[in-house]
């Protein structure tokens, strides 16, 4: 006989901000508290954005070289038949869910109903469930198969018409590092300003303006002192915050690499 439900215990575990607005959370972890709960769940959102936003305005996953190697022989890689498999039991799993969603749905109405859809009614429910617990043995089956067969297996026992180039990464991981590296410079900039700012989520679209506005440069050489003056935005307020970076930044004493010169930040006829 189909069921349709099992008995299924969740907690949920809701975060009050200052401003009355509510977050829930809902868990089937009976073992955490709710304070490890929210830590775990608002880092996973906050690694979300952080992978999101590299993506957007940092091209993180933009390819950055065409050229393609072998792959070494004795290197790991998913069978090919297991991920097919795997394919076919994720789209029963689809089909089952969708069924058993129609299923719940096919109820009877609250009214006076005929023998003939009574009859319709319950031929619905019927075909709905057959239905269901075809696919439900089809995904059975597809699981016993998956199981027997290797999840992984090397790249000299695949069959030769399966066997594939890579790309080249070395390359890619070079640059991925510095745009990570870009990024935390960027995020150490913004956490500088916000405080000065009356909207601090502007921060980093203060700082993305700043990235691509004019600078002049200006060398001291008597004084081992390498100038960088900031061309000034239209907005009076913004520059009052640039201003106040530029102290920020001045007061760490920057030296410029591979020279002894110290990095002062200014703008333009301050």
């Amino acid at each position: 006989m189909f069921r349709l439900y099992s008995v299924l215990t969740v907690r949920e575990i809701r975060k009050k901000t200052a401003s009355g607005h509510q977050t829930a959370i809902i868990t089937t972890n009976k073992v955490l508290t709710m304070t490890e709960i929210s830590f775990c769940m608002f880092a996973r959102w906050s690694q979300e954005e952080f992978f999101k936003y590299l993506v957007e305005s940092f091209g993180i996953d933009s390819i950055t070289s065409y050229f393609k190697t072998s792959v070494p022989d004795m290197s790991s890689v998913i069978n090919p038949e297991y991920r097919t498999l795997d394919r076919q039991h994720k789209s029963l799993t689809t089909l089952i869910n969708n069924r058993k969603i129609k299923y719940a749905g096919i109820s009877l109405q609250n009214k006076e109903m005929s023998e003939k859809e009574i009859k319709r009614y319950a031929k619905k429910k019927s075909d709905l469930q057959l239905e269901i617990e075809d696919f439900e043995k089809q995904r059975t089956a597809i699981i016993a198969k998956k199981n027997a067969v290797e999840k992984n297996i090397l790249f000299k026992d695949l069959d030769e018409k399966q066997k594939f180039n890579t790309s080249i990464n070395e390359r890619k991981f070079f640059l991925d590092t510095i745009k990570i590296i870009a990024y935390r410079a960027e995020t150490a900039l913004c956490n500088t300003i916000k405080k000065q700012m009356a909207s601090p989520q502007q921060a980093r679209t203060l700082i993305r303006k700043l990235y691509s506005a004019d600078a002049d440069i200006d060398l001291d050489e008597s004084n081992s002192v390498l100038y960088v003056k900031l061309h000034r935005t239209n907005h009076w307020a913004d520059d009052k915050i640039l201003e106040f970076l530029c102290e920020q930044l001045n007061d760490t004493e920057t030296v410029f690499p591979a020279t002894d010169l110290t990095c002062r930040f200014k703008m333009v006829s301050s």
